[in-house]
């Protein structure tokens, strides 16, 4: 397998499906590549299409999003709702080929920011604090 653009340990967590084998009734992800890449545009071909290297099962996604704002500056970029927008697409496109079974974006809503505090995942929902929609 060759070198990937992502941290070394994911390869050893694919290693956890091969343990459970034939007792899995679908292999979940969490993914957040947003943590690694500047821009989904960035995001490798085979970044998704990997998984079905190492299982057959059905696949959820538990836990997914891309940050609409980064004003937070805990992420090195500025992310607009456009970025959102893209990562959908693109992560619809990367995925395309997985025998997906569910997916839960993280956030509806934008979280409140509670004084001085900095998240990334403030802008996450797909949805603004006061109910108005994004374009994601």
């Amino acid at each position: 397998m060759a070198a990937k653009a992502w941290p070394e340990n994911t390869i050893s967590q694919y290693e956890l499906i091969n343990m459970f084998g034939n007792k899995l009734d679908l292999v979940a992800f969490t993914t957040y590549p947003q943590l690694i890449f500047n821009f989904p545009q960035q995001i490798p071909a085979d970044y998704y299409g990997e998984i079905a290297e190492y299982t057959a099962k059905p696949v959820a996604f538990t836990e997914m999003g891309w940050s609409s704002n980064t004003e937070t500056g805990i992420l090195p970029i500025t992310a607009t709702e456009q970025d959102q927008v893209d990562f959908i697409a693109r992560f619809l496109e990367l995925t395309k080929n997985l025998n997906k079974e569910f997916i839960i974006w993280s956030l509806l809503h934008d979280l409140q920011k509670i004084g001085d505090a900095a998240s990334p995942w403030l802008y996450l929902g797909l949805k603004k604090n006061d109910g108005s929609v994004k374009p994601g």
